[in-house]
């Protein structure tokens, strides 16, 4: 019973977390309650996940939550989240969609019937009861491959995440480090450039305030009353809307009802437009700052932490096309292509030059314990980055789609950007087996080599391609500037 309590506060806890990352990530509160329901229950149950592997890796989980326990709310937690990203949150994107079409009964009918269904295939007994209970009715061999063939689907778009998403920030952020030292003479231009947006910006919320105010007067059934109209003018204004309202009510509130429409889709069309100059002030605001930096001896710091980082990315690169070459000529090799996670090598060449010493079992638990701190600690500071950039590209190029759909696509990613670390994160080999987290993973989702051949291989043509973009395409930020100059 503590453990349950326990297990229902941290997810609580989470679920406040998403909310707060969600208003960092995103310009904007999110006004859709099922967008933000959809949003916050993917993060937590994601991070939730994380906690409960980092807890039953290490000592203190076994003092919190028993094996048993770990082992069920892991599985509820992974299947819930498979079942938030497969079935829901497409669900609500098509809704949105088809938003002209009266089909919300349907909608939620479908929703708690796939809800269930894939719920039920997680529990053996009760799967097994309604099997003998309905007989030949239910197809339940097709609904297991439907859950694996959705699975598997999450799976691989979660290793295509982590791929690209490697393979980007290889590329981008030495680069990022390097730009303020070698590039100095932007500063001043780049502020010019932010004063103009400024300006664009305040013009636009005056924009948003006065459409909100007509959208206000157009319910209300009146226009504003000029400050210099006495009291009995107002008065008899409002007997004459009465009696107009009393004999023309029908047509009048249709009439209504189209201008509050008409108003609304103007004021969304600003917000829209103000979102975009508001990131547009964000990337001029990160080149003035860097600009600023680069003539100090900060910049020289950054210079050379950009050259370890544009070391450590192509030697990364090297060996992960050595490893692609000798997979595709000599696919009969033994060896796996990564058989730990990176930040366990990380632990075990430490190891080896004596900068760290293991003393059996707790050596391997610490090494267990620190893989997972270092992958939730990248997965959490990267997974910002991935959604402001997928946001900024869609809200630019891809007009057509509102906001709230922008952000249920972005929390599918995330929650298949989660499932793919969850398949390419490798424990200690003695721990490998024993872990909850494998135990889970091979009920669910069942790892695979060509995953990590998969990931391989995405990440090394989305480095090509991202320095390629980079060397013959103009940076979103010089753009700009170029822009707004003119």
């Amino acid at each position: 019973m503590l453990e349950a309590l326990f297990a229902l506060l941290l997810f609580l806890l989470l679920c406040y977390l998403g909310i707060l990352f969600g208003r960092l990530v995103f310009v904007y509160t999110i006004e859709r309650r099922t967008t933000q329901f959809c949003f916050v229950v993917v993060f937590a149950l994601s991070t939730l996940i994380f906690s409960l592997a980092l807890l039953g890796a290490s000592k203190l989980g076994g003092l919190i939550f028993s094996a048993r326990f770990s082992t069920r709310a892991l599985r509820l937690a992974l299947v819930a989240d498979l079942v938030a990203v497969a079935v829901l949150c497409p669900l609500c994107i098509a809704r949105l969609l088809l938003h002209g079409l009266h089909f919300r009964r349907c909608y939620a009918l479908l929703i708690g019937g796939s809800l269930l269904l894939l719920f039920l295939r997680a529990w053996a007994l009760p799967l097994a009861w309604l099997q003998r209970l309905s007989g030949p009715c239910l197809s339940w061999a097709a609904a297991a491959a439907l859950w694996d063939a959705a699975a598997a689907v999450v799976a691989v778009l979660g290793v295509l995440a982590v791929a690209a998403l490697s393979g980007y920030a290889a590329v981008t952020t030495p680069a990022a480090f390097l730009r303020p030292f070698v590039v100095k003479d932007s500063g001043e231009r780049a502020r010019v450039a932010l004063g103009v947006l400024a300006k664009r910006q305040r013009h636009l919320l005056s924009l948003w305030v006065a459409k909100q105010r007509q959208i206000a007067e157009v319910r209300r059934g009146a226009p504003a009353a000029s400050p210099g109209a006495d009291t009995g003018a107002r008065v008899w204004r409002w007997v004459a809307k009465s009696l107009r309202s009393t004999v023309r009510g029908g047509a009048r509130g249709e009439k209504g009802d189209d201008d509050v429409a008409r108003l609304t889709a103007e004021k969304d069309g600003i917000q829209a437009v103000s979102t975009a100059v508001f990131l547009q002030m964000s990337e001029i605001g990160s080149l003035v700052r860097s600009a600023e930096s680069g003539a100090t001896w900060r910049g020289l710091v950054d210079a050379l932490l950009g050259l370890l980082l544009l070391l450590h990315a192509c030697l990364k690169l090297l060996f992960t096309a050595i490893s692609l070459l000798r997979w595709f000529f000599f696919s009969d090799a033994p060896a796996p292509p990564v058989p730990e996670d990176a930040a366990t090598r990380v632990v075990r060449f430490l190891e080896t030059y004596g900068l760290a010493t293991s003393q059996g079992g707790e050596g391997e638990q610490r090494i267990v314990w620190v893989s997972l701190s270092l992958n939730a600690w990248m997965i959490v500071t990267s997974i910002r980055g991935l959604l402001l950039t997928v946001f900024r590209l869609v809200t630019t190029y891809t007009t057509f789609l509102s906001v709230d759909t922008t952000v249920l696509g972005l929390t599918v990613g995330m929650g298949a950007y989660f499932v793919g670390q969850l398949l390419l994160l490798r424990l200690s080999p003695r721990l490998e087996g024993a872990s909850v987290l494998s135990t889970v993973l091979a009920e669910q989702l069942p790892r695979s080599d060509m995953y990590c051949h998969l990931n391989d291989l995405v990440f090394v043509l989305t480095s090509v391609c991202t320095l390629l973009a980079q060397q013959c395409m103009v940076p979103p930020q010089t753009a700009t500037l170029h822009s707004l100059a003119e």
